[in-house]
């Protein structure tokens, strides 16, 4: 455990670490949790960093596995890190949107469509420009705490272990003047850099694709799994924001997505489309 982990980072950590003892041991969620008392559902959204873990549950674990005393004291802090609430439990948000930001601070892997920059790369005046024009009826200082927030939440890219990312966005995000030419400069330049970073993928559907399953909507599929199945979808618009849990509409939204990657462009030719659309001073 490092300095610098914060309850979400620990989370991850904790569930690392768990998850790991169970493999090297050839167990099952179902025997270790009878060994200590929890449902494999409970030990599951533990592993996936989805919850914390008390001192007793933690004790029950460390004796199970029979740790050495390095290891039980690691298991031990991590648990009393994790079970701190982190920032997003006390911000003044929806119920949608805290449970969405908690699966996506747990993501081992994130899917989005969409025809404005997702919010993980979002510059500033952009992210203000979009919520300027869309938080409609919301006062000022709401919609500030938004745009602080948003930022914030991209702290995550730059953690020890961030998710896979692969963002395919409507053609149309290159050329909306959002905010003016200073801000789309300072964002597509901004977003060309982000394609470049380990484990994130940006392309780009172009206007030559035609009709396609996602020109009514824009969505985020979020997967805290080892093997990136997805667990839930985030859906926003003028009627607000809703996460979607059900088998029927995760395979909806996963069939969609399939064919919009078919569409898409490379991820070399959207890097060049990106760079070609960035304004001239």
């Amino acid at each position: 455990m490092s300095a610098e982990s914060t309850p979400p980072t620990a989370r991850r950590e904790l569930g690392t670490m768990l998850r790991s003892l169970r493999t090297q041991h050839e167990l099952g969620l179902e025997e270790v949790g009878a060994a200590i008392a929890v449902t494999p559902g409970f030990l599951s959204r533990v592993e996936r960093g989805l919850r914390g873990l008390g001192d007793d549950k933690a004790e029950r674990l460390a004796d199970f596995y029979a740790l050495p005393a390095r290891s039980h004291r690691k298991l031990r802090q991590l648990a009393r890190l994790a079970r701190q609430k982190p920032w997003w439990e006390h911000a003044p948000v929806t119920r949608e949107m805290r449970e969405y930001i908690g699966f996506e601070q747990a993501a081992s892997a994130i899917t989005t469509y969409g025809s404005i920059v997702p919010g993980l790369f979002q510059t500033r005046a952009y992210c203000e420009a979009v919520v300027d024009r869309t938080a409609i009826d919301t006062p000022d200082e709401d919609r500030a705490t938004t745009v602080e927030h948003r930022i914030r939440r991209q702290e995550l890219l730059d953690g020890a272990d961030p998710p896979w990312i692969w963002a395919i966005l409507d053609e149309s995000v290159l050329h909306r003047a959002t905010g003016g030419p200073d801000t789309m400069r300072e964002q597509l330049t901004a977003l060309a850099a982000a394609a470049d970073r380990p484990r994130v993928s940006i392309r780009v559907l172009p206007y030559s694709a035609g009709a396609h399953p996602g020109m009514d909507s824009r969505f985020v599929i979020v997967s805290t799994k080892g093997d990136h199945g997805p667990e839930l979808v985030y859906v926003e618009g003028l009627s607000g924001a809703r996460n979607l849990f059900k088998d029927e509409d995760l395979a909806r939204y996963a069939a969609a997505w399939q064919s919009l990657s078919a569409l898409a462009l490379s991820e070399e030719d959207s890097g060049v489309l990106i760079r070609e659309a960035i304004p001239h001073s």
